[in-house]
């Protein structure tokens, strides 16, 4: 079916500024504040608002009355785990439990389909701050620990997958082109056993060319009389990044009497006495290696 995707349009003039950006900064929403174990979901005194993070800013739609949202919100809960009783925290559980290289704080997309269809509400993401249409590289990308739950254990309202479910993330180019990447978030093939992203796992963006905007919509195979019954429920961190594996590689070595040097998977250098937890790229004269630090 095809989509059109106004959400937003009316911020796009305000969203490039005459002193703006010349690239694309990563939105790491490190910078966004929350208290601990916390998340924000929308503004009291609008239902129609928006966060930046680096050069991109992200819509969300509250309604107060009903403590309901859709499009973009971010947390920094600790928890991986879903329990329908608690449903209003748990929503804003990763299945991780953190952002990408452990940072604290990640963003969740939920989108609302009855929100779309009612109000022309889609999760989207507008350049901001930028004087023109750049290519974005790419996304962090990973399951909600509600879509992981049910997806897994199913609920009062949708059963565990079986085979030949699936559950894909369809990113759109807001440009001439609405070109799409997917990324298949659960699936379980005939013959085969269920597969879910688990960790945070990079989407490239690049062949989406040059966009003002992103459109963040789900589709899966599991559907009752309502509609969709999987949690149209995602997380997203260091939108812009690029490919790890592409930084991963500058990386040279030189003197093999030189010191032991860490990287992050994004390559950058990491103190030894800022280590925490996590993968990194461990670099020792001429040997370099990728290791979990426990």
């Amino acid at each position: 079916m095809k989509k059109t995707f106004t959400l937003l349009s009316i911020m796009l003039a305000g969203a490039m500024s005459i002193n703006a950006a010349q690239t694309i900064e990563v939105a790491t929403f490190e910078n966004l504040s929350l208290d601990p174990e916390s998340a924000w979901y929308g503004d009291a005194d609008s239902s129609i608002s928006l966060f930046v993070s680096g050069t991109f800013a992200f819509n969300n739609y509250y309604i107060p009355d009903w403590a309901s949202w859709c499009n973009f919100a971010f947390s920094n809960h600790t928890s991986t785990s879903f329990n329908d009783d608690t449903f209003m925290v748990d929503q804003f559980n990763s299945c991780v439990g953190h952002g990408v290289d452990n940072s604290e704080i990640f963003c969740v997309g939920y989108y609302g389909t009855y929100y779309a269809q009612t109000e022309n509400q889609y999760p989207t993401v507008l350049l901001y701050d930028i004087e023109s249409a750049q290519t974005v590289p790419g996304v962090y990308v990973t399951n909600a620990a509600y879509a992981t739950s049910v997806i897994k254990g199913g609920n009062a309202y949708s059963p565990a997958f079986a085979e030949g479910d699936w559950f894909k993330l369809i990113v759109t180019a807001l440009n001439d082109s609405t070109k799409t990447v997917e990324m298949t978030l659960a699936e379980w093939p005939e013959g085969g056993s269920l597969t879910m992203v688990e960790d945070w796992t990079w989407l490239s963006l690049e062949e989406l060319g040059d966009v003002t905007g992103l459109v963040f919509t789900l589709e899966t195979s599991q559907y009752d009389e309502y509609g969709p019954s999987t949690p149209y429920y995602f997380c997203l961190d260091n939108l812009g990044a690029s490919n790890p594996e592409s930084a991963i590689s500058t990386i040279v070595a030189t003197d093999p009497n030189a010191p032991v040097e860490y990287y992050n998977l994004q390559g950058v250098r990491v103190a030894a006495d800022r280590l925490t937890p996590g993968y990194y790229i461990v670099k020792q004269g001429n040997n370099v290696k990728k290791t979990l630090i426990r």
